[in-house]
């Protein structure tokens, strides 16, 4: 018996290697930020884009499991209102573009399942680690009290091959990127690549 173990647990890993796919993922980001509190300022949309490396273990054909980590890159912005006063007292306020550059390392599971031949309905959890982040315009300088943010994201893919497919997916922010303050959700628009077995 102890030795049997051994040899079904060695295959049991072989079947599991047998399954996993290695790959890549790249994406076009839509940033949508979202602000907390009172008096929020309006938000402006970002762009950026996302690399990863992937990999992929089919259970069955019609439900596999995606995990990836990358880096994602992401601008977004507000509009900041400056209150002053002139020589008379007279409140005068201006308004200034601030636009916002983020750097982050990003990871993500999805589950994946195909309800019919080639499409694809995707949803899973992903958390963006800020790796660097700056303000230019109405503020500049660094971006302080950034934190990682935890989010779900959900969407739908399209098989063109076995090894490429195309997919959309809504990810929404659970937690705040910075603190108290923003939150950002994204559309991200992109193709995953398997390698092979």
């Amino acid at each position: 018996m102890k030795r049997i173990l051994p040899i079904l647990a060695l295959a049991a890993i072989s079947s599991f290697a047998g399954g996993l796919k290695y790959g890549a993922d790249a994406a076009g980001v839509l940033t949508m930020p979202s602000f907390s509190g009172d008096g929020s300022p309006d938000s402006k949309i970002g762009f950026g884009g996302k690399i990863a490396v992937a990999g992929q273990y089919d259970v069955n054909e019609l439900f596999s499991v995606r995990g990836n980590v990358g880096y994602l890159l992401t601008t977004w912005g507000f509009k900041r209102d400056d209150v002053d006063y002139d020589a008379k007292g007279n409140e005068i306020t201006t308004s200034s573009d601030v636009d916002a550059t983020s750097h982050f390392v990003t990871i993500g599971v999805d589950a994946i399942y195909k309800p019919v031949s080639k499409f694809q309905i995707l949803a899973g959890p992903s958390i963006d680690i800020p790796v660097s982040g700056s303000y230019s315009g109405g503020i500049s300088g660094d971006i302080e009290d950034d934190q990682a943010s935890v989010s779900v994201e959900a969407g739908l893919g399209y098989e063109i091959t076995p090894d490429i497919s195309v997919n959309a997916k809504y990810k929404l922010a659970l937690t705040d990127y910075i603190k108290d303050a923003v939150k950002l959700n994204q559309v991200q628009v992109g193709v995953s690549y398997n390698f092979g077995n």
